[in-house]
This record gives C-alpha cells, structure tokens and sequence, in this order.
C-alpha cells in the first residue's frame, strides 16, 4: 500500500483468485483511488475480466508504471481513469487472419499489439 492506503500496487500475474483478491482490497481499503498494475506474467481472461468489472463498479482508477501484458490489458481497461507512466511497456495477443510473413517462420496465428497512446501519459 502507498500513500496512506490510497494506492495499492498489484504485480505478477493474474491467476485463480485473482478477482477475489482485487474485491477484498476494494473492500477493505474504503480510501483507495488508484490501483497500479505490473502484471507481467498476463494470465487468465476470465480472472481480468471480473477484477474490471469489480474496479470499473468502484470508480478506481489504474496505472502501469511498468509492465501490463495480456490480460492484464483488462484489469486496465476498468479504471474510471487510466494512466501508463512514460516508458511503460504493454500489450496484448490479438487474433490475426492471416500471419505476416516473418510469423510464418514460427507458425504463429497471433501477433502482438503494443500499448498505444490512448491512455494518458
């Protein structure tokens, strides 16, 4: 916890209970505004998404000051605000028609789409 309970910092990666622990610090931390999030392992879809829709429904807002990848894209995407501090890195898998040439060589049917400037800085 940072600043007298007001900022909590969420690292790692977003496993089972995931969206179980976000709700107890948002129940337990009445004066919380801003979660950050560095979860550079990504996770589970499904855990993401019920951590969004539980932060989104507090009015939080969430920032990376680091690394947010995958699913971890989600869990940012429910902050009433959403901030990434310069230099922050991430980005998730997309679903892609057809491979580019250099994904051929590895067989991929996804490619990465890095974070853009659509969050404030």
């Amino acid at each position: 916890m940072l600043r007298g309970g007001r900022e909590v910092v969420l690292s790692g990666g977003i496993g089972p209970g995931f969206a179980k622990a976000v709700d107890t610090i948002l129940e337990s931390q009445p004066r919380l505004e801003t979660l950050h999030l560095n979860l550079q392992n990504g996770g589970l879809v499904g855990e993401a998404d019920k951590a969004r829709r539980a932060i989104k429904s507090k009015g939080i807002r969430t920032y990376v000051s680091e690394t947010c990848v995958s699913a971890c894209t989600i869990v940012l995407a429910g902050g009433k605000e959403r901030y990434a501090a310069s230099g922050a890195k991430g980005g998730r898998w997309a679903r892609t028609s057809r491979p580019r040439a250099e994904e051929k060589n590895i067989g991929a049917k996804r490619r990465w789409i890095a974070m853009d400037a659509t969050l404030a800085t």
